[in-house]
This record gives C-alpha cells, sequence and structure tokens, in this order.
C-alpha cells in the first residue's frame, strides 16, 4: 500500500503543476480568482501536494540501488565545493581543473 500511495502523490504533483498552467485552465481560474488568487492557490496546492508527497515518500520502503561506500558522498561535496570537477566538460590538457578558474565560470 506504501508504493501505491507514493506514485499516487506523484501523481498528483505532477498534475498540479501541469495542469493549472495550461492556457485555457489558467485563463478559466484567472478570470474567476484573479491573477493574485490565482498565483495563491496555485503556491498552496503545491505546498500542499509536495508535503503529500514527502510524507508519502517517507511512507514508502526503503530500497537500496547500489551500496555506495561510507564516504562517497562526503568525498564529492568536497570536491564539488573545493571546485575540483570541470563545469563545463570541455578539456584543456594545458592545466589540471583545480589550477584553472576563470571568472566566466562562475556562478
Amino acid at each position: 500500500m506504501a508504493w501505491f500511495g507514493f506514485a499516487l502523490a506523484f501523481v498528483f504533483f505532477f498534475a498540479s503543476h501541469s495542469i493549472p498552467v495550461r492556457p485555457p485552465v489558467k485563463s478559466w481560474l484567472v478570470a474567476r480568482l484573479g491573477q493574485a488568487g490565482f498565483t495563491t492557490c496555485c503556491a498552496a496546492l503545491s505546498l500542499l501536494v509536495l508535503g503529500w508527497l514527502i510524507h508519502a515518500a517517507h511512507a514508502a520502503p526503503f530500497v537500496a540501488l547500489w551500496a555506495w561506500p561510507p564516504l562517497a558522498q562526503p568525498c564529492a561535496i568536497g570536491r564539488d565545493a573545493a571546485g575540483l570537477s570541470d563545469r563545463d566538460h570541455v578539456p584543456r590538457p594545458s592545466k589540471p581543473v583545480f589550477l584553472r578558474w576563470q571568472p566566466e565560470c562562475a556562478i
């Protein structure tokens, strides 16, 4: 039953983010609620359905897809935070990735 609840919450999450913004549906809702009312209702609906999806995901059984070594995730986060990964994925053999910081690549 937990997987069904998760699937149902996911379908409602997808529908709540795709149906209200379709032009015919949005124009109909804006005509009745106004632009501010439409925005408020969509935001409230999105938060409620997101809460439902999080709750359903928590209730679903855990399935490990692969076994991670204990330090794999912290090492990957540290590598990315230190800038040791190449953002644009263009090979430049002249310098190692961690030595070629470029302002145009900064976020």
